[in-house]
């Protein structure tokens, strides 16, 4: 099997968790935090919300383009309903981290999540060596928030087109699925309303990361 021509892979840091748990926020703030990490880009098949650029935020499709690059086999997961839209990952992003050499930072949804906690994931997807490699520069947190903040952050991120029954279904599976397998995820985040500042310094903690000039 040949190997993946790569000397040094970057760092990547997974972030899951609960619908409103504030994955995007923390997405953000280390982001903008550290400017040495690079986006893994999802695809999502709803329109950019304000502030919201295409080929950084997400790349912004068509449901009906989203389900051919699909079937094309371009994608490392099936499409993932997250509310009123869903989204998916190209597994050309991931020549970031084995290839150029960057360190990224990926947002997925807990069933995921499991199988990247567990190793699974990228000898699924990757060759042997890319695998291994994927492994051990991967990080995964999990974050939770207490039910209320969860539900006035979902409302404040949707506005008008907020619907709690969007939610009902896929909070019972993500949150049967963390408690079936919690105990693969070694950093679970209560990031509680009025403390990010706190959930980002731990976050810190745990990665290790640094901006360039540290």
């Amino acid at each position: 099997m040949k190997k993946a021509s790569v000397k040094k892979p970057g760092k990547l840091i997974v972030i899951s968790g609960l619908p409103g748990a504030g994955k995007d926020a923390l997405f953000q703030e280390l982001i903008s935090r550290f400017p040495n990490f690079k986006r893994i880009v999802t695809y999502t098949d709803r329109p950019p919300r304000e502030g919201e650029i295409n080929g950084i935020h997400h790349h912004f499709v068509s449901p009906e383009i989203l389900d051919e690059i699909h079937r094309r086999g371009e994608l490392i997961e099936d499409p993932v309903v997250t509310g009123p839209s869903r989204k998916a990952t190209p597994k050309s992003e991931f020549n970031k981290v084995l290839h150029d050499g960057h360190s990224c930072i990926w947002r997925i949804d807990p069933s995921l999540a499991v199988k990247v906690a567990k190793g699974e994931f990228f000898s699924e997807k990757f060759s042997a060596n890319e695998s291994i490699l994927l492994q051990e520069s991967t990080t995964v947190l999990f974050l939770t928030a207490p039910s209320k903040d969860l539900a006035k952050r979902r409302k404040l991120r949707d506005g008008e087109k907020y619907n709690p029954d969007d939610y009902k279904e896929r909070e019972a599976h993500e949150l049967a699925i963390f408690h079936e397998h919690k105990q693969v995820f070694k950093h679970v985040i209560e990031n509680k309303e009025g403390k990010f500042t706190e959930t980002v310094s731990r976050v810190i903690e745990i990665t290790g990361i640094k901006t360039q000039n540290q």
